[in-house]
């Protein structure tokens, strides 16, 4: 039984991460539902781990290009991916210095069922307002620096349950005109930096604390199931963004905050 939940949370990890409906929103709401056999915390860090393992070995191509290109304009030759390499940086400092200085005020004021539902019906009603209102016809390379700043400032909601990390950074770039597909693109090497760093914090705190071969066996399967899953939806995600809208995920979102309030009413979480 505990592998089984283990392995059912890598599942809610790989799904919640990428699609934009809020990976540590339903851990959160998973772990109260059921009692994690090893530190919550811990295997959200491993989950999460195993996620950004996906985002590289899916773009490990862009990643080489886009190390190269920002090094070699260090020399003076500037191209289009030293640019969006230059811009991803700019992206990650506003995430970096919240998560750096404030990640444990951010968790301990708002890891929360009730944060969770407030957050979901806030950012599904961006998803509808932005979708219906906002014409996208550019790709990742058409970002500016005034871009990059505002869709690097949304990504430090994320730290908030329930807002989604990829949700927030997605409809902030469709909010800078670009494709959806590419506003995912520009989201998920976004996200490496950031999730790979909170990740290292993660693991030195888990080996500070010490752990069993047992707890270490389940956070190993934790961490597998999590990339495999994640690969593939990172994979399928960006095709489906190719043509279908964000609403599906609003009123996916909506339901649950509808599901939820009625679970903290009854008492059930």
């Amino acid at each position: 039984m505990n592998t089984l939940y283990i392995i059912i949370s890598g599942i809610i990890q790989a799904l919640t991460e990428f699609l934009p409906i809020s990976s540590s929103g339903h851990l959160i709401i998973w772990h109260s539902l059921v009692t994690s056999p090893v530190n919550a915390l811990n295997l959200d860090i491993i989950l999460h781990l195993g996620s950004v393992l996906a985002l590289i070995v899916y773009f490990w191509k862009d990643i080489l290009k886009i190390l190269s290109a920002v090094i070699m304009s260090i020399g003076g030759k500037i191209t289009e991916y030293s640019k969006l390499g230059w811009l991803l940086i700019l992206s990650t400092i506003p995430a970096a210095l919240v998560g750096y200085f404030a990640e444990n005020i951010i968790e301990t004021l708002f890891r929360s069922t009730y944060w969770v539902v407030v957050m979901l019906i806030i950012v599904s009603i961006v998803f509808i307002l932005v979708e219906k209102f906002i014409k996208t016809d550019k790709d990742v390379f058409s970002i500016g620096i005034k871009e990059s700043i505002l869709i690097g400032l949304a990504q430090c909601l994320a730290f908030i349950p329930g807002t989604s990390r990829s949700g927030i950074t997605i409809v902030m770039a469709m909010s800078c005109k670009l494709k959806r597909a590419e506003a995912a693109r520009y989201s998920f090497l976004l996200a490496i930096p950031i999730i790979l760093g909170a990740s290292m914090r993660g693991l030195m705190m888990i080996a500070s604390q010490g752990t069993t071969s047992s707890n270490i066996n389940m956070l190993a399967i934790g961490l597998f199931i999590s990339f495999v899953f994640s690969f593939f939806v990172i994979k399928y995600l960006i095709k489906f963004l190719s043509s279908h809208s964000l609403k599906v995920f609003a009123y996916y979102r909506l339901g649950l905050a509808l599901l939820l309030l009625i679970a903290l009413a009854v008492g059930i979480i």
